[in-house]
């Protein structure tokens, strides 16, 4: 690449030599990252995943300081001599990503402000690996005596089963049981979060934004008045909510309604127990509107390799999507089977994949990128789709249709009491479920982003971890893509905290 130094606005020939070796480049190391990234995901307590993790992280630094040139000298191009460029049949495949690069203009620095960005990015990025280790390795929950007089290990994912369960008094244990560890490790996560919000305002400061918003909201050409309003038309919005925790507390027979009985549904016949390849079935038949293609593309990766399904020691907690150009998308769950909403939870991350399927087949690799908005409207209405189709509903009864004819005598006898029974009870109750929401991307100018994207969720019982990349694995991306502040690939999904 540096024998392109000093010469990258010499002509449109020139800079698309530059731009497409730097493409071949970045779609190997994409490969590779996206490979180590997810080996970290399945165990982020395996010194090999964290040794080649570290090395890739070493080299993606280096190549973003040898890179640190290309940028500047684009941005450099006089204006009505790069509009002759765009004009240019060798960069016709270009115009969408050199128009991004030349809108970032007054936020890229000069070559060595550049280079010195590059190398700290890893230094700065350090607050999100003690993050990650720390609760998704060090953390010990301890074990809980479940309903059934057996001792279950309470995790980071088996914590959403005992939020569903029935019994309130176990609901209460496990909740207090599991903040306790977040208490002991209170000042640490406190820490973590400082650093993290200290690295957003130095990158927006640095690159001269008015405020950390507006550098995460620029690059995706969202005005700030976008988020202002979605966050002022929620807290307009409350009243339905506060209505709907007060129907949740006289429904339950509570005195008190407490962030432990958020989750348990609202009808005591509601128990599930799905399979994963049930809710395969389930989602499919939910998605069949979307035609042939994309049902038996998706239901041929679910049913093969592309899904991580099941907690095991040291996975990432949540879930999450995740591609590189030219491979398949894989999904990475927490599959329980006793927690319904983890076939929305799954239905969402499908959406994200199929995202990226198309996308792959219809872009080339340095179009093929979308943003967080664009990601979430895949996504969301996969979610919302499973949700309206017989075949979820169809599950619920299959899984509960014992349960309910064995209870259906007792319902008119326990008006009221906290287990949730009684004429009351409906089939509103299914919007009780956990709705994970997906993060931002990570604007890192070297591109040497690790593992970790903290996803949020919109209703999550565990505390909300702060996100500043696309959901998960993140991989590097080429010197246009990076310019532009946003990352090649798309990783995306829900992390509940």
């Amino acid at each position: 690449l540096t024998t392109w130094k000093g010469r990258v606005g010499e002509s449109a020939g020139t800079l698309a030599e530059m731009l497409e070796f730097d493409k071949s480049l970045d779609l190997k190391i994409e490969r590779v990252y996206h490979y180590a990234s997810l080996q970290l995901a399945e165990d982020s307590s395996n010194p090999a995943f964290l040794s080649r993790m570290g090395q890739l992280q070493n080299l993606l630094t280096t190549i973003g300081e040898v890179t640190s040139f290309i940028v500047p000298e684009i941005q450099a191009i006089a204006d009505e001599k790069f509009a002759e460029f765009l004009e240019d049949p060798a960069l016709a495949e270009w115009q969408i990503s050199l128009r991004k690069v030349r809108r970032m203009k007054p936020h890229v620095l000069s070559e060595k402000e550049e280079r010195l960005l590059a190398l700290g990015s890893a230094a700065l990025d350090g607050y999100d690996d003690a993050f990650s280790q720390l609760t998704d390795v060090d953390m010990k929950f301890g074990v809980l005596v479940d309903e059934k007089g057996e001792e279950r290990p309470l995790t980071q994912s088996s914590y959403s089963s005992f939020l569903v369960k029935r019994d309130h008094a176990l609901r209460k244990r496990a909740f207090h049981q599991f903040y306790a560890e977040f208490q002991d490790h209170q000042f640490t996560l406190a820490s973590a979060l400082s650093y993290s919000v200290k690295a957003d305002v130095f990158r927006a400061r640095a690159r001269n934004y008015p405020s950390a918003l507006e550098a995460s909201l620029f690059k995706d050409d969202i005005p700030p008045a976008v988020y202002d309003a979605l966050i002022g038309s929620v807290r307009q919005n409350l009243e339905p909510l506060f209505r709907y925790y007060d129907l949740r507390k006289r429904v339950l027979g509570l005195d008190e309604l407490h962030p432990y009985d958020t989750y348990v549904p609202l009808v005591a016949e509601i128990e599930t127990d799905i399979s994963f390849d049930q809710a395969i079935t389930d989602v499919l038949a939910s998605l069949a509107p979307l035609g042939t293609e994309y049902v038996e593309a998706l239901g041929a990766g679910l049913r093969g390799r592309w899904c991580d399904r099941y907690e095991s020691k040291g996975k990432r907690s949540g879930a999450f999507s995740s591609g590189s150009y030219g491979a398949p998308p894989y999904i990475l769950m927490n599959y329980k089977r006793d927690v319904f909403s983890d076939v929305y939870t799954l239905a969402h991350e499908a959406g994200h994949s199929m995202h990226t399927w198309f996308a792959q087949r219809s872009q080339l690799y340095q179009d093929a990128n979308y943003p967080i908005f664009l990601a979430e409207v895949a996504s969301t209405s996969r979610r919302a789709t499973a949700r309206r189709r017989p075949a979820a509903v169809s599950a619920i009864r299959s899984a509960s249709g014992a349960r309910a004819a064995n209870r259906r005598s007792n319902i008119g006898a326990n008006k009221g009491d906290s287990r949730g029974r009684g004429p009351n009870n409906c089939a509103a109750s299914l919007c009780a479920n956990r709705w994970g929401r997906c993060s931002n991307w990570r604007d890192r100018a070297s591109s040497s982003a690790r593992i970790s994207p903290r996803a949020f969720s919109a209703r999550s019982p565990r505390p909300v971890h702060r996100s500043t990349s696309p959901c998960s694995p993140s991989t590097p991306s080429s010197s246009a893509t990076r310019a532009s502040g946003k990352r090649s690939r798309a990783t995306v999904g829900s992390r509940p905290s």
